[in-house]
């Protein structure tokens, strides 16, 4: 006669977890919060997961998987994506050929960020970068038997992460300089591992999961607010990203291809670097060392006009929020240029100027439902040939690079200051391909 199995946690024996990555924040506070389990914590050092588990790191059956080991370096993921897949996919693959219950753990990168409200599961991914793009077959890694939580922005006590770092430059430093144009939604690790012991008791069922601490904010608003929370006397100065790829802005069709056109010109592109002194046709530029060049365009940093009364940023700009309040003002909007808000580039101050209209007329009872500030972008790409028209708006659809013009007139946007002075210089086709 068979004897039925029984499970060996309702039989009396404590739950066997086996959690990856135990040397990060993440599998750190997950070994808190299943303290009461027979808890197997695996660091790096005691389990590289694109291999499978070593037999001196096993201690038997197990009965759950958290698995945290992880690519996180999203810039270094661009330079070595086999890598990034040997961890963030083979390593997945690895935790589920445990044939245990696993969680394991992606990330809002496999989506492209062009929503202007929160992703939800039934969202369709679009990742834009290597890592997004081996943290969504990770995902397809874990297999059926898995919870897939999906998480961002991830602080914690221990750990590299945000919150520490800005905890340790404020008390270096008068003022940080923090990006202020990417929203998310800052989770403590303590949160986010009770609630994976919550649904893993609760046995719910398993799939795609999104769990993040409620509401948002950028990196700016985080700082601050790390900052007022701790006392620590540190300005933050309110920036732009830098862009990685050239009109990056333009979203990736229009940067590829003007990447295609500078790599196929012999031309690098460094961005965000400081030019130390130019010397004997040399540019020398700090860690980036130095580089001959022929031509060196110096573009004028912009500077806000000083308006008494009115707040303004280090820059002289006012800040506003994305719907042209100013900030610390009560019913006081500001648009154009003067605003630490839109790119400075024609015809974004009257998108702005309809978004606070809009707020203005809402408060006053008119039928309208005013809707936050997002930026059509215009450009044109001059190549020394045909030139080429972008256009790029806030949704994915809304990504158009072509021949023709996009909008009229078609001169509105076209480097009037920058291209006569490059044209007196050197001819039109030479000019285009530097």
């Amino acid at each position: 006669m068979e004897l039925e199995q029984t499970d060996p946690v309702r039989a009396g024996r404590r739950r066997r977890v086996l959690i990856t990555g135990a040397g990060g924040q993440l599998g750190r506070a997950l070994e808190r919060a299943f303290a009461d389990d027979d808890v197997l914590a695996l660091t790096h050092a005691d389990w590289d997961v694109t291999g499978s588990l070593p037999h001196s790191a096993s201690r038997g059956e197990v009965d759950l998987v958290l698995h945290t080991a992880a690519w996180t370096d999203v810039d270094g993921a661009e330079e070595d994506p086999q890598g990034a897949a040997a961890v963030n996919i083979g390593g997945t693959a690895n935790a589920a050929a445990l044939k245990a219950p696993l969680v394991t753990f992606s990330t809002d990168y496999v989506f492209d960020g062009r929503k202007r409200s929160p992703y939800v599961e039934s969202d369709g991914p679009n990742p834009s970068s290597a890592y997004g793009r081996t943290k969504l077959h990770g995902e397809a890694a874990a297999g059926p038997n898995a919870w897939i939580v999906r998480t961002s922005w991830l602080f914690g006590s221990t750990g590299h992460n945000f919150l520490r770092t800005m905890l340790r430059l404020g008390t270096e430093l008068d003022e940080v300089a923090v990006v202020d144009d990417q929203r998310g939604c800052p989770t403590f690790v303590g949160h986010l591992a009770a609630a994976v012991r919550g649904f893993v008791d609760d046995d719910l069922p398993k799939g795609l999961w999104h769990m993040s601490a409620e509401g948002d904010c950028t990196w700016a608003d985080f700082a601050e607010a790390i900052f007022g929370e701790t006392g620590i006397r540190c300005r933050v100065r309110r920036i732009a990203t830098a862009e990685l790829e050239p009109l990056e802005a333009f979203g990736s069709r229009a940067s590829r291809q003007v990447s295609d056109l500078l790599r196929g010109n012999g031309v690098r592109f460094i961005p965000d670097a400081d030019v130390d002194r130019v010397q004997d046709g040399r540019l020398r530029m700090g860690s980036e060392g130095s580089i001959r060049v022929d031509l060196a365009v110096a573009l004028p940093i912009l500077l806000g006009p000083a308006v008494p009364g009115v707040p303004q940023d280090l820059e002289g700009f006012t800040p506003v929020d994305e719907r042209g309040r100013v900030s610390g003002l009560d019913d006081v909007y500001a648009v154009g240029d003067m605003t630490s808000r839109p790119l400075k580039q024609d015809g974004l101050a009257a998108q702005q100027a309809d978004v606070a209209a809009s707020v203005i007329a809402a408060r006053a009872g008119a039928p309208v439902r005013p809707a936050p500030y997002r930026p059509v972008l215009r450009g044109m790409l001059l190549t020394g040939g045909v030139p080429r028209y972008l256009r790029h708006g806030p949704g994915a659809a809304d990504e158009t690079s072509a021949g023709e013009p996009l909008w009229w007139p078609p001169a509105k946007i076209a480097g009037r200051h920058l291209a006569p002075y490059l044209a007196a210089r050197m001819p039109l086709s030479e000019a285009g391909a530097r």
